[in-house]
């Protein structure tokens, strides 16, 4: 009989939606993505930036966008 394996030994990836849309927009996103592997965790894969209205209010700036495959291992 094969041991499972525990929680903690399991890959744990996520994704997170990051945006911004106050001040350097594009600063804000690199900044926050640098403290994410400044604690030491590990950014498998990110994605360009993209720009969206915001909403439901679009009387306020637009969001720059960028979604991460996150590992917390």
């Amino acid at each position: 009989m094969k041991k499972q394996d525990t929680l903690e030994n399991q890959v744990n990836l996520v994704y997170l939606a990051l945006g911004s849309n106050l001040g350097d927009k594009k600063n804000n996103l690199n900044k926050c993505i640098d403290l994410i592997q400044k604690e030491g965790d590990i950014i498998k894969k990110r994605s360009k930036f993209y720009s969206t209205k915001s909403w439901p209010n679009e009387n306020i700036p637009n969001f720059i966008n960028s979604i991460i495959l996150h590992d917390t291992k």
